[in-house]
């Protein structure tokens, strides 16, 4: 049974907001009579709306610069109005989303203010709709339940074995402001640890999602000191390939120099008693290259005695041991990872990344010894390889090899690094480009170039320009959306006239991408031109659509 029952009274145009707050009431136990839920194809709209506002409890007014202008939103105000002169008791309940003109009958009321923090205008907004709305919250289902299952967790587990799912983390945020009074130091950790793992488990979920794990909301009264204490308790439990990428950030905290840490969380961990040996246990690559570049740094001696050793067995840690000693104090000399020069790739590729993360300008030297080896890197491996040498100690030597006249494939990823560095010019990548448009065998390395000229910054014969509309208009989508990025970052601001008229492209690709170059260049200024595509059905386009939030901060999202 809701506590109360809501009548909707909106502009269109501001339905984005609507739909939130939507469904942030129906969440909190509040009854909805909106528009878009209610009314159905052949439906009379007088009837229905008439009805509406006569069976709810209240009538909530989103004001904004353009509903006060709206003829359908003054009907519905008015009728409202008739309500609180014959029934004697508020039914109409402001609510300023945008600041403009309120109307002269409505001067008078406090109105709930979304305009700063959305979460204060709608505890203000719950609390105008039933003043006992916090206890009832409390009393609700939801939230019991949410209490039932933090207590089970606490009372049930050390180290964090019993973690909350996705779906229990999304249930509980509703009630985080009423739970910071239940929740106590146990209860904190188990939540901390939940969210940990939840963000390692979901990677690629947007930013907008992950911020709303529980953690953030019922942890913020917590100490950097307290969630280092809690990686380094949760090391020992199941928990260990998620905290363990934050191994170091903890000991930093905590100004830690006993390693014994780490060390008895990996026994643990993988059952051991005696030895550190890892054999074919399931830890993530990503997990077990933070345990051993930590252990790298932290003890020298336990990783030679261990590990150094599996460095030239052909086993599947050896790719991660040896990228790890990149890490020593001691660095190990250019022979040790020469003389991996002729390995597999993997361990090939990992020799060469250490000589990079240790800055030697012998990369290069590695790098050109493998290309001309009989099994050169995969295309795959060259990117990320030439991705890592775009510092100034490695110019000098990617320069001289850039006027040897490598093979076009070579030469194209040497501009990758040399233009990081900013050390080539527009017109020595146009030079480049030209030789690949004309060649139908080399075109794939067209959208590498592309990149390469937008990041050198300059654009004197206004080519992206050209390109992006060619492109859009001949099909060639990838290459477009580059373009895009490619024009935003060399052009800036002025760009944003040039791209509004790929807003109306079929393709999701070039939509996307000229949706989230405009927010990123022009914020709010294009708010209304992007606002549309928040409902668009391809999950492309709304992704960018949420990154684009991001960079415009509107205020009624």
């Amino acid at each position: 049974m809701p506590v109360a029952r809501v009548f909707l009274s909106y502009s269109s145009e501001d339905r984005p907001f609507v739909d939130r707050i939507a469904q942030d009431l129906e969440r909190v136990n509040v009854g909805i009579w909106y528009d878009k839920w209610e009314i159905r194809v052949g439906d009379s709209l007088i009837e229905k709306i008439s009805e509406g506002i006569r069976e709810n409890d209240y009538l909530a007014l989103m004001l904004s610069p353009n509903s006060v202008t709206s003829e359908w939103v003054r009907r519905e105000v008015n009728a409202a109005l008739i309500r609180e002169l014959d029934e004697k008791k508020v039914i109409i309940l402001p609510v300023l989303i945008e600041s403009c003109e309120i109307p002269t009958l409505l001067r008078e009321k406090k109105y709930a203010d979304f305009r700063k923090s959305y979460e204060n205008g709608f505890d203000e907004l719950v609390s105008a709709v039933s003043p006992e709305s916090p206890m009832a919250i409390m009393r609700s289902r939801g939230f019991r339940t949410a209490q039932y299952l933090i207590s089970g967790l606490a009372s049930t587990d050390d180290n964090g074995t019993n973690t909350l799912n996705a779906a229990q983390l999304r249930g509980l945020y509703p009630y985080r402001r009423e739970l910071q009074a239940f929740l106590g130091p146990e209860e904190k950790r188990l939540l901390f640890w939940s969210a940990v793992a939840f963000r390692y488990a979901n990677r690629q979920t947007p930013t907008f999602v992950q911020v709303t794990t529980p953690v953030w909301g019922l942890a913020t009264d917590t100490t950097l000191e307290q969630r280092a204490t809690w990686i380094l308790e949760g090391l020992k439990g199941i928990l260990f390939d998620y905290l363990v990428l934050y191994y170091r950030w903890a000991r930093d905290v905590l100004k830690l120099k006993d390693e014994n840490h780490l060390k008895e969380a990996f026994l643990i961990q993988h059952d051991r008693k005696s030895d550190l040996l890892f054999t074919s246990d399931p830890t993530p690559e990503r997990a077990m290259f933070e345990f051993y570049r930590s252990l790298a740094e932290d003890d020298r001696a336990i990783f030679d005695e261990y590990y150094l050793p599996i460095a030239h067995k052909d086993v599947p840690d050896a790719p991660i041991v040896i990228e790890s000693t990149a890490f020593f104090t001691s660095p190990l000399d250019d022979d040790f990872y020469f003389s991996f020069a002729n390995s597999p790739e993997p361990v090939a590729l990992a020799a060469f990344k250490a000589l990079v993360a240790l800055r030697r300008p012998s990369s290069v030297r590695f790098l050109k010894m493998r290309s001309g080896h009989d099994r050169p890197f995969s295309a795959a491996s060259l990117d990320v390889a030439f991705s890592e040498l775009g510092h100034p100690e490695f110019v000098q030597q990617l320069t001289q090899w850039l006027k040897e006249e490598p093979p076009i494939e070579i030469l194209t990823r040497i501009l990758v690094p040399l233009a990081n560095a900013d050390a080539v010019n527009s017109d020595e990548v146009l030079a480049v480009i030209n030789r690949v448009a004309n060649s139908q065998s080399q075109y794939s390395l067209m959208p590498t170039l592309v990149r390469v000229y937008g990041r050198v910054g300059s654009d004197p014969q206004n080519l992206l320009t050209n390109w992006v509309t060619e492109w859009a208009n001949s099909g060639k989508h990838i290459l477009c959306e580059v373009a895009v990025f490619a024009l935003g970052r060399v052009s800036g601001r002025s760009s944003v006239s040039s791209l509004l008229g790929l807003l109306d492209s079929d393709s999701d690709i070039i939509l996307a991408a000229a949706m989230e170059t405009m927010a990123k260049l022009a914020g709010l200024d294009v708010y209304e031109q992007i606002r549309p595509f928040c409902e668009h059905n391809s999950v492309l386009v709304q992704s960018a659509f949420y990154r684009s939030l991001t960079y415009m901060k509107p205020p009624d999202w």
